[in-house]
């Protein structure tokens, strides 16, 4: 009698896991305000508020994996003027809804001037306040050397975005 297909995709026929894995793309949009930091190295920028987004592909190669450490990596484009218009970002998302209740984003990108920033945010969950909890996001944009450049807050759209969010949801293999 053969296995269940299900079984077929958790199991190779020596005994070991595949490697079959999921992935979403997810959009975030907001605002930065500039520190002290980011105010001297853009003194032209004098706006009290920037908008701010970025779009990103999560991907968690092996399911498994991910339930064990919750680590999916990231890949997309952020929006972040002053900074720059649209630049790369590649990074990290720690997932973990139970128990540590919280997501964790990480992303590395260059500014127009070629220097590295990091933007790391949390969405610390609460199961009283699902809704805002799960959709917004605060988080700091830092220069490499650590200085605070800019405060965030971000917000997932769910009118405009969650049939895309819905829709982007893959098995990777």
């Amino acid at each position: 009698m053969s296995e269940p297909h299900w079984l077929a995709c958790l199991f190779s026929e020596n005994g070991y896991r595949r490697a079959m894995g999921f992935g979403f793309a997810e959009t975030m949009s907001g605002w930065l305000s500039l520190a002290s930091a980011g105010q001297a190295e853009y003194p032209d920028a004098t706006e009290e508020r920037y908008p701010f987004h970025f779009r990103v592909r999560v991907t968690a190669p092996s399911l498994w994996n991910h339930l064990r450490d919750g680590q999916a990596q990231v890949a997309g484009v952020v929006h972040a003027p002053p900074f720059c218009e649209a630049a790369d970002a590649t990074g990290t998302m720690l997932i973990r809804p139970v128990g540590a209740r919280l997501i964790r984003y990480q992303l590395t990108f260059k500014d127009a001037r070629g220097r590295s920033l990091r933007f790391a945010g949390q969405k610390n969950l609460s199961y009283v306040a699902l809704r805002r909890t799960f959709t917004e996001l605060d988080g700091e944009l830092r220069d490499d050397q650590g200085a605070l450049m800019a405060t965030t807050h971000l917000r997932f759209d769910l009118r405009r975005d969650w049939l895309s969010f819905a829709r982007s949801f893959h098995r990777v293999k």
